[in-house]
């Protein structure tokens, strides 16, 4: 006992202080206080509360905020725990909040609402003790407070049970003094009261069985609810300010369904008129309208005879209160709309034709918002009253079809919204199905730009109505099964209409879902076909799922039709199911991982390879027959999607590979090849890869179409009459077929068998191609004939080439191909531009040379003279579009970073050009010869021919260090070594910090060289490696001090690493490194002698002669 006091006493201790803390300024500091009174009133809610009304009590003058905050703690409490609150806390409660809520006359609401509330919580659970002492402060003929009445009524809606045996009591006090009101402000409240005592009425009779006492009545309120509404309806209705008349006609509506029925027969003529009329006064809709609502509900129900003659008025004004656009973020006015629609459901339940004409007239109506506003209550009528209005579906269907054609975009949002509510009330089947349907997937299509660039606005409109069409496309796939017999045939039409090919992600992602629940049904297209009129075979699903997989990533289309393939593979054949069920997975997969980083090739190759299989394992070929015919059929379906096209002519060929029909494969080959006039560059590389696709099986036959169209198409005449007037037209079709018709000569090079097609290609194929590079006026044919020309030496080369035949105009070939590096186009064009072919040039230069016989020393060093000459001499086009305040020899740092990319990519070919040259003999007879042609660009003025030829002679050197061999045949002396470090070293001090570190690095390839001819081992290697990659980022410092220092390593390690037979080589190079064009490279070259003739030259003693004069000779 003794610690239940002392707990108690500390309680009493915390909340006391906790109370006084409430006092604080800190707005944050009172919302802690009243939340810990609140925990501790969790279990302790009678301690809490007693103490707070004895702090009250004790200090009657609080200031106003510390009130209100231990009021607003009080109410909440009482919210809360009211059923923990012992009996005599309840009493003094009551007495407290009553005598606090009526102290001042005036109105304080921040101070006598919480104390409303708390007496409203404590009357959930004892109702009686708070209206006894609600009721004392009520007294006849007194005007009561404000907050008593008002008290009363909000006590009225928290507890029904427990306030209506005390209704008919206090409306026999109100009444009396009703009519004798003439503050504003007590009508507000009395009509708030009066108007939740009808309510709890109402609920009550409700509920009558659940009630405590099941005998009460309507009929005993009705004389005081008479009275009440009678000055409320004749006279209060009538006040000028919105707020009370607002409440009045709240709780009119509220009265009326507890009035006589004769009463209500009475009034409906005399209050719907005087409702209409408040429209135009300066008062909230919603609560006319509510009030309306509540009328018309209780009248129809009785006499609708008494609201027909008020009809045509009424549905005018209602139907002028329909929001075009409900805003909720203004709740008054979406409720207001959404009474207003509850209105047009009270009234079609008895007047549904006069509802109905309204409706279809309004439909036709030329202004936007008459149909928008239609289009609000006929889905609301379909969504609330669908047994309703169920006789008249038909006509609202048939002007519903009639508005699929609407042009603006708020209508058609609206529109998408009835169309919804039809179909998920299963109303869109047949004809009016499909047209909705169709209506949506229209809509998923992104729109043009040209409309959609109109106006910014209708921009944003646009693609909001895409997004919800795609999302309610889905929905009603996936939620609505009553309508998935029409969206099954429909959707499948759709997938196959061009019209809706922007579409197709959404079609086949709804598709997926409805095909996963048909699986397992055969033939199920075929008991849908009465939609579409026509039977959907599967090879015109599967053809045009192909086609469409040619872009995957287009708006994500890919996954959802390889997944409807995958649940759909029965329809197409049962012998496909357990391959797509491994295949497509990895598609998919492949999608998933890929897409980041897309290579359209590789993508190209696991398609058609799935089809391949696919053919492969039906192995009929009547079936692949049809497949082919029916994409064939939908070649019309792509003129505008380009790449779909493509794919679909690689399919065509892929399946002519796997057919014998002659007559099936040429036709297929026909209309590949009779797209050559329209073809974009693209389409003609696509149109090529199906031609060499072809060749696989076909040789003889391709090889005779593609003969045949040169002969027809390149030398066909112009119509011009007399060729006077020049036939533009004309001349770019025949360039087209010329383009095409060399991709597919290359293709075919890259495709066909190897022993059909070798003898057949350096008299006919490579000798035509060869003239067309020779003749053409474009840049585009050029770069497709040496494409070609590659493709032919990758043929011909000794890896595929198994019957040994030799190239015989190899020689004229490469020669021919050499010629064209040089710019292209203008000097005033783009330089990356100007040097596009110069990368495939090379390339095709390099697979001329892996072809048997080797070249002999004389052409070695003219090929290598000319690539030199062309390539550096083009390098330095870009020094004028190099940034003065950029480090100079550095490519990377080029203004236009595409240039520098496409430089890089030509001496990336260059490199590979020449190492292929060295590869042929290695040897340090080839090594000199490349050299020696390489120095003179070494010591160029330009800076990026001297970072260009540096990096050249980097992979050179690389190059002949991984594949030198030592044999008894092969030389045992490298004698370059020092000549080559005397030329590189003046470049390790270049201006450009690129060139530095290239030439570090050819010095330490060049010493590893010099040690492996010395019979080192690769850890001296190493060492040298390592000695040099130490200092190799030294270099890069605009700091002289530093570079002199770093100088001095560099020279110290060459002259501890240098064989000594070669001191006077090195010496003697480095001399003429001297007078080199750049001041800073002479320097770093006499920082280097100046090491070499301290640290060596002892052992050049015999050379000084030599020396003194050269130098004599250079000074």
């Amino acid at each position: 006992m003794t610690d239940s006091r002392a707990k108690d006493f500390h309680i009493q201790v915390i909340v006391g202080t906790l109370i006084e803390a409430a006092a604080d300024r800190d707005h944050a500091v009172r919302e802690v206080v009243i939340t810990s009174l609140r925990r501790i009133a969790q279990k302790h809610a009678s301690v809490v509360l007693k103490d707070m009304v004895a702090y009250r009590m004790r200090n009657p003058k609080l200031t106003a905020s510390h009130l209100i905050a231990l009021l607003q703690a009080m109410e909440q409490i009482c919210k809360e725990r009211f059923q923990d609150i012992d009996d005599d806390v309840v009493h003094q409660l009551i007495e407290f909040s009553v005598e606090e809520m009526t102290q001042t006359a005036d109105y304080l609401p921040d101070q006598q609402l919480p104390t409303s509330g708390i007496l409203v919580a404590l009357g959930q659970a004892h109702c009686i003790e708070v209206m006894e002492g609600l009721l004392r402060q009520f007294q006849p003929g007194v005007y009561p407070h404000y907050t008593i009445l008002h008290t009363m009524g909000a006590l009225a809606s928290a507890n029904v049970f427990g306030i209506v045996p005390f209704v008919k009591a206090t409306l026999g006090t109100m009444l009396p003094m009703v009519g004798l009101l003439r503050n504003d402000a007590m009508k507000q409240v009395f009509s708030y009261t009066l108007g939740r005592f009808c309510d709890a009425v109402s609920e009550y009779l409700a509920n009558i069985d659940h009630a405590p006492d099941p005998t009460v009545k309507k009929e005993a309120f009705s004389s005081e609810i008479n009275i009440a509404y009678d000055v409320l309806a004749n006279t209060w209705i009538h006040i000028r300010e919105p707020k009370v008349c607002e409440t009045v006609l709240q709780a009119i509506g509220l009265m009326f369904p507890l009035l006589p029925s004769e009463k209500v027969t009475e009034q409906v003529p005399r209050l719907v008129p005087v409702l209409l009329g408040l429209y135009r006064r300066s008062v909230d809709p919603y609560p006319i309208t509510q009030c309306l609502s509540a009328v018309l509900d209780v009248a129809l129900s009785l006499n609708k005879s008494t609201v027909e003659p008020l009809l045509d008025n009424l549905q005018n004004i209602m139907f002028d209160l329909v929001c075009t656009s409900p805003d909720y973020a203004q709740p008054e006015t979406a409720k207001n709309h959404y009474e207003v629609l509850r209105c047009f459901n009270c009234i079609a339940g008895h007047f549904l034709d006069r509802v109905i004409e309204l409706l279809i007239q309004q439909l036709k109506n030329n202004n936007d918002r008459e149909r928008i506003k239609a289009l609000f209550v006929v889905t609301h009528l379909v969504n609330s009253s669908e047994n309703l209005i169920h006789p008249r579906i038909a006509n609202l269907l048939t002007a519903l079809r009639n508005m699929l054609g609407e042009h603006n975009v708020k209508v058609k949002k609206v529109l998408l919204k009835a169309i919804v509510a039809f179909a998920s009330h299963g109303y869109l089947d047949g004809t009016e199905g499909k047209e909705c349907v169709e209506f949506i997937v229209k809509h998923c299509c992104p729109h043009p730009a040209s409309v959609v660039g109109k106006d910014l606005n209708n921009s944003s409109l646009l693609e909001e109505l895409q997004g919800t069409c795609a999302n309610t496309l889905y929905l009603l796939a996936t939620t609505v099964p009553h309508i998935e017999n029409t969206l099954w045939p429909v959707l499948l039409h759709c997938l196959l209409a061009s019209q809706y090919t922007p579409a197709c992600s959404h079609i086949a992602r709804c598709l997926v879902y409805l095909a996963t629940k048909r699986k397992d049904q055969l033939n199920f297209t075929e008991s849908s076909a009465k939609l579409i009129q026509e039977v959907i075979g599967p090879h015109v699903i599967l053809g045009r799922c192909l086609a469409l997989l040619g872009c995957p990533l287009k708006s994500g289309r890919g996954i959802y039709i390889l997944q409807f393939l995958r649940n759909y593979v029965l329809n197409v054949s049962r012998h496909l199911k357990p391959l797509w069920e491994k295949k497509i997975p990895e598609l998919v997969c492949h999608i998933d991982r890929c897409k980041d980083n897309w290579d359209e090739r590789v993508w190209e190759d696991h398609l058609l390879q799935f089809l391949s299989e696919t053919l492969t394992e039906v192995d009929e070929e009547k079936w692949s027959v049809g497949l082919g015919v029916k994409l064939m059929e939908q070649s019309s379906l792509y003129q505008s999607y380009p790449e779909e096209r493509g794919m679909l002519f690689k399919c065509l060929a892929v399946i002519v590979c796997h057919t014998t029909d002659t007559q099936f494969i040429s036709q297929q080959l026909d209309v590949i090849l009779s797209s050559m006039r329209q073809n974009s560059t693209n389409e003609s590389k696509a149109c090529a890869r199906a031609v060499g696709i072809c060749a696989r099986s076909h040789l003889e036959l391709v090889l005779l179409k593609l003969e045949k169209m040169r002969k027809e198409e390149l030398i066909r005449k112009s119509s011009r009459l007399l060729n006077f007037m020049k036939d533009v037209k004309h001349e770019v079709e025949v360039e087209r077929v010329r383009l095409t018709l060399l991709l597919c000569y290359g293709e075919v090079a890259l495709q066909a068998s190897d022993t059909q097609l070798l003898p057949q290609l350096e008299q006919g194929v490579a000798q035509w191609v060869l003239q067309q590079m020779q003749t053409a006026k474009d840049a585009s044919v050029r770069e497709a004939s040496l494409r070609t020309l590659g493709n032919i030496a990758e043929a011909l080369h000794p890896n595929r080439n198994t019957l040994h035949v030799i190239l015989q105009s190899r020689n004229e070939m490469l020669s021919q191909t050499l010629s064209q590096l040089h710019p292209q186009y203008s000097n005033t064009g783009p330089i990356n531009r100007r040097l596009e072919l110069y990368p495939i040039v090379l390339h095709v230069a390099t697979a001329l040379i892996k072809l048997p016989p080797s070249l002999t020393a004389a052409e070695r060093v003219s090929v290598l003279k000319t690539c030199f000459d062309r390539v550096y001499t083009a390098v330095a086009l870009m020094e004028e579009d190099i940034n003065p305040n950029e480090s100079p020899g550095d490519i990377n740092n080029s203004v236009d970073v595409g240039w520098a990319d496409h430089m890089n990519l030509i001496l990336d070919c260059l490199g590979s050009l020449v190492q292929e040259l060295l590869l042929d003999s290695v040897s340090p007879a080839t090594l000199d010869d490349i050299f020696t042609l390489l120095e003179p660009w070494l010591i160029k003025k330009s800076s990026q021919q001297r970072a260009a030829s540096i990096n050249t002679l980097h992979s050179v050197l690389q190059c002949y260090l991984d594949n030198v061999n030592f044999s008894y045949e092969a030389p045992s002396k490298f004698s370059q070594s020092g000549l080559i470090l005397g030329r590189v070293v003046p470049r390790c001090t270049d201006p450009g910090m690129a060139v530095r570190q290239e030439a570090v690095i050819c010095v330490q390839l060049v010493l590893c060289l010099a040690a492996l001819y010395e019979g080192c081992v690769a850890d001296h290697d190493n060492d040298c490696a390592n000695d040099l990659s130490q200092i190799r980022d030294k270099f890069l410092t605009e700091d002289p001090n530093e570079l002199f220092r770093v100088t001095n390593e560099l020279a110290k390690i060459i002259c501890a690493r240098l064989p000594h037979i070669q001191l006077i080589h090195f010496l003697d190079s480095l001399l003429d490194g001297l007078l080199d064009v750049e001041p800073c490279s002479s320097s770093g070259a006499s920082v280097v002698l100046n090491i070499l003739i301290k640290s060596k030259g002892g052992e050049l003693y015999h050379q000084v002669n030599d020396i003194l004069c050269k130098k004599i000779l250079i000074g």
